[in-house]
């Protein structure tokens, strides 16, 4: 979706519409891959370590899921801003 946006051609009414919806779009596709994979290494964790070593199931899920927390909280205020400036009041 961003390779799209970047490399394609577009013309100045795209600007307000189409390269915001595509971005937005893409931004939640991102976000939602993001926690797909954070709960499949959670399972996969779980599976590997319930048995054995269960201790360390909780330390590895916390630093694992620390950087999804990270990523989101740095990347949730960029999206909210995108959706408030597109759909939002508009500046005509």
């Amino acid at each position: 979706m961003f390779m799209g946006i970047v490399a394609s051609r577009y013309s100045e009414e795209d600007f307000l519409e189409y390269l915001p919806k595509n971005f937005i779009m893409g931004h939640i596709a991102l976000l939602l891959s993001v926690i797909c994979m954070m709960i499949a290494f959670g399972e996969a964790m779980f599976m590997i370590l319930s048995h054995k070593w269960l201790p360390l199931y909780l330390p590895i899920s916390f630093v694992g899921c620390l950087t999804m927390i990270l990523f989101s909280r740095l990347q949730f205020p960029l999206l909210i801003e995108m959706f408030l400036s597109t759909y939002g009041r508009s500046m005509f």
